[in-house]
Formats: C-alpha cells, sequence, structure tokens
C-alpha cells in the first residue's frame, strides 16, 4: 500500500493507473472509504494529462485599460494587435517576446490599430488615423509607418498581408463612398466585381504567397456572400456568409455564414476544395477567424447555449472549447474569450480574454504544445484525457468532456468524497473521439443532491482520470 502510494506521487499516470489496478483490479469502487479518499485526494493534484511545455502568456496592456491580439508571427516571438492606453485612445501595438511596443499613429494622430502580420514579425499593417481624422490603411517596417492610401474615398483598413509582407489586403471606400476590397503592393487596385457587384466588399485574407485573396461582398440582393478571388463561394441558399482567412494552398477557406437551424444563428464554416461545411457551434453563435497553413486547425469564437463566450479551436472533427482544453493553464476566474489567429504550424493561438487579476480583456498568447503538429503526431502518447468540466461551479447542470485515442471500455461516474457513488453517466465500449457528457445534478436514483465539492472519474482501458467540480445550489 505504501509503495503505491509513494508511486502516486511520483506524479505520473502510468504509476497512478497501475497502482490502481495492482490493488484494486481496475475497480475503484471495491476499495475500503479511507484508502478511496486518501488515492481520490492525490489525484486531484496528480498531473493526469502530459504537458509538453504548454503555456499561456497575457500580453498586458501598457499601462491602458485593455488589449487585444490579431495575429502572431510563425515562430511565436512577435504578436500584433490593439490596445487603449491611459487617455482611452486605441493604439497598435507590437509585442516581441514579453516587450509590448506603441507602434504610434500616422501624422501625430490619436488612433490607430494592428491586425496582420508577416511570418518573420518584421512587417505589421493595420489601420491609423491620418489626415481630418480619417482612417488610412499602414504598414509599418523597420520603426517607420506607411500610410498606403485609399482608393479615392477618406478611409481605408489594411486586413491581412502575405508571407514576406510584400502585398496587402483590406478596404477602401472609393471615390463614390463605397467600401471596396483592395489589394497593396506598392499601389492600391480596386479588386474589382464579384458577378457585377455594385457597392461594398471587403478582402479579409490572403495566401502566403498572394495567389488568393478571400472575403466578402454583396450579391444583387444586398447580402453578404463570401468570395475567393473575385468569385461568390458556394453558400447554401438563403444564407449569408463572410470568408475570414485561408490555408496556404487556398483550398481551405473559413469563416462564418447565418444558417437556419428550426432559429438563425452564426456557425463556424469552412470550405474545403469549394464545398461548404458546417464545424458547427458550442451551444450558440461561433465564427471562425484563422487556419492553420496545412487547413488542419481552425480557430475562433463561439457562445455556449447560455451566452457564455468561449476561445475555441476545431481539429479532426471536433470543435472544442479553449478553456476545457487548457484549463491547466488557466487561473480562477480567467477566460479565453476570442482565438483571433493562429501561426502556419499551428503552435501559437493568439486572441483575447480575462486573467483573474483583470477586469477588462487583455490579448494573450497560448503555445499549446511546445512541439510543432508534425511532431506532435509522433510524440504523444496514446492516452486519454479528461477536461475540467464546465461551467464550473455550476447550477444545475454542467458538461463533462473527454478524449479517447483509441476504442475503449468506457465508465464515467460522479462520486462524493466520501468515495460514494453518485450518479454512472457512461459505462459502454466508444470508439476514438472526443465525447460530451451532461450531468444534472441527480444521483442514480434520479434525486438532486446537496451543494458540494464531487469527483468524475473516467476509466478507459487501464488508464484512469479523476477530477473535482463544485455544485452550488
Amino acid at each position: 500500500m505504501n509503495l503505491c502510494l509513494d508511486r502516486i506521487k511520483t506524479r505520473t499516470t502510468f504509476w497512478v493507473s497501475n497502482c490502481l489496478n495492482s490493488v484494486v483490479g481496475a475497480n475503484l469502487k471495491q476499495l475500503d472509504a479511507e484508502f478511496f479518499r486518501r488515492v481520490l485526494f492525490l489525484l486531484l493534484w496528480v498531473t493526469v494529462i502530459p504537458v509538453y511545455g504548454q503555456s499561456l502568456t497575457w500580453l498586458g496592456m501598457l499601462g491602458g485599460s485593455q488589449s487585444q491580439a490579431y495575429d502572431v508571427s510563425s515562430d511565436g516571438s512577435v504578436v500584433v494587435g490593439e490596445f487603449v492606453n491611459s487617455n482611452g485612445e486605441t493604439r497598435a501595438f507590437r509585442w516581441e517576446n514579453g516587450v509590448m511596443q506603441d507602434l504610434g499613429t500616422l501624422t501625430g494622430t490619436h488612433y490607430s490599430g494592428a491586425r496582420a502580420v508577416s511570418r518573420d514579425g518584421a512587417v505589421v499593417v493595420g489601420w491609423s488615423y491620418a489626415n481630418n481624422e480619417q482612417s488610412h490603411a499602414f504598414r509599418w517596417e523597420n520603426g517607420v509607418m506607411q500610410d498606403i492610401g485609399t482608393l479615392g474615398g477618406e478611409n481605408s483598413e489594411a486586413l491581412d498581408v502575405t508571407a514576406n509582407g510584400s502585398t496587402v489586403v483590406g478596404r477602401s471606400k472609393n471615390a463614390s463612398g463605397e467600401w471596396r476590397a483592395f489589394s497593396w503592393s506598392g499601389g492600391m487596385i480596386d479588386l474589382g466585381a464579384v458577378n457585377g457587384w455594385e457597392d461594398e466588399s471587403e478582402a479579409r485574407g490572403i495566401t502566403a504567397d498572394g495567389s488568393v485573396v478571400v472575403g466578402w461582398a454583396k450579391d444583387s440582393n444586398g447580402r453578404k456572400m463570401g468570395f475567393a478571388n473575385i468569385q461568390f463561394l458556394n453558400t447554401p441558399v438563403g444564407y449569408v456568409s463572410a470568408a475570414e482567412k485561408v490555408s496556404d494552398a487556398g483550398s481551405i477557406i473559413v469563416g462564418a455564414a447565418y444558417i437556419f437551424v428550426g432559429y438563425y444563428e452564426y456557425h463556424a464554416i469552412r470550405w474545403y476544395n469549394g464545398v461548404w461545411e458546417d464545424l458547427g457551434t458550442l451551444g450558440g453563435n461561433a465564427w471562425a477567424w484563422d487556419v492553420s497553413a496545412d487547413g488542419s486547425r481552425i480557430v475562433g469564437s463561439a457562445y455556449d447555449a447560455n451566452g457564455q463566450q468561449s476561445a475555441f479551436l476545431w481539429e479532426n472533427g471536433v470543435m472544442s472549447d479553449l478553456n476545457v482544453i487548457y484549463d491547466s493553464l488557466l487561473s480562477w476566474n480567467s477566460r479565453l474569450w476570442t482565438a483571433n489567429a493562429i501561426s502556419p504550424d499551428g503552435r501559437f493561438i493568439v486572441g483575447a480574454g480575462k486573467r483573474t487579476s483583470a477586469t477588462n480583456m487583455e490579448a494573450f498568447i497560448l503555445d499549446t504544445q511546445g512541439i510543432t503538429g508534425i511532431e506532435r503526431s509522433q510524440s504523444i502518447p496514446k492516452v486519454i484525457q479528461l477536461y475540467q468540466n464546465y461551467p464550473n461551479p455550476f447550477n444545475p447542470k454542467t458538461n463533462i468532456q473527454y478524449l479517447l485515442s483509441s476504442n475503449q471500455n468506457v465508465v464515467l461516474s460522479v462520486y462524493d468524497l466520501n468515495g460514494r457513488e453518485i450518479k454512472n453517466l457512461v459505462n459502454e465500449s466508444q470508439p476514438a473521439g472526443t465525447y460530451t457528457v451532461q450531468w444534472d445534478g441527480t444521483n442514480n436514483a434520479g434525486q438532486q443532491v446537496s451543494s458540494g465539492v464531487y469527483l468524475y472519474r473516467l476509466e478507459a482501458g487501464n488508464t484512469i482520470a479523476v477530477r473535482k467540480m463544485l455544485l452550488v445550489r
């Protein structure tokens, strides 16, 4: 018994599973209550899910009230976005290796914002007030902010840039006061008409080599529709859509569509080789903001059925709440609200959220693995992953999410602190995948249980994982 406890204290899941199996033959409920309580207590601080250099860094606000990150360089060393300074002015920032820099504005005005960065982090694009308090698109390099002009109107905004920083896309007002999609490579060009559109359009994303530009334009009925290279993308009749970003090869485009599911709401979507696909939601509206270079990882923002906003990661057909996947990196009451961009290799995610010590929005960078996508698939051992329930604390219901890397016999149950089973939620064989199970705060007899701390335990094959949750009535 003591040997098993010593091994548990090594914080290694392998020893936890084998110790428990050696004592109880993989049946934890046969333990006496005292030993069960001791084991469960230790399991609460055992690292059940291996962590490979994962980290969450809050970027700060430069003494202001809030900040938001919009893009990240290939190696994660440079992040760009906007912050609100102590005078209440929105300003563009460039964060490099822990230091946030105010990029200033055009002609000494007060407002600016950075929206994209080249892959080496050297070129930043965005918008800034220029003369007469009109916003103009800018390109920043080597400390110099360049006004790249307009299409003849008062305003413009740069929204994306190629890998080497040579081509910029965005939107600009023309001489008629209409917002139009533009491309700039030393001079601003109106991207033309999609099936003869006559008014608004916007270029939101561009491939690394500049060969494909995506965005949205109004059709003949005045509805916003996603486009790629001046051609409307396939979208179901009656829906509206917007294309945000595109993979390096141009074959995968992500964005959102306003669709009917008994009622209308926004869903994150992708076009894969021109075919429209609904990526779903977390229970409410959802919008995909960016995609990795190979198209395998998509990030964005979504709401659950209760209106709680969360940053999400979509991968292998599953949309997951980043607050659930990386709960071990979050402090009490902190939350990742939106994931605005992902690095080309899918490793770094940037956006905005709330950290415990702050009440306002703050930019963050999340290092999801500490290794690249290829290394990740080859190096991560085949284990189950049991995520923190959400919401937590909760009343009256909560969701429990877990991942299986292979087909397993699965038992998921809720226990009280005395080791008594309160509710069995799953007892069946399940194939590999991500699962979400809801507990409504009742026991096996269907009766409501009282407020307090409860444990939920997942057993899959020879692996066991346990977490705690708080029910507050």
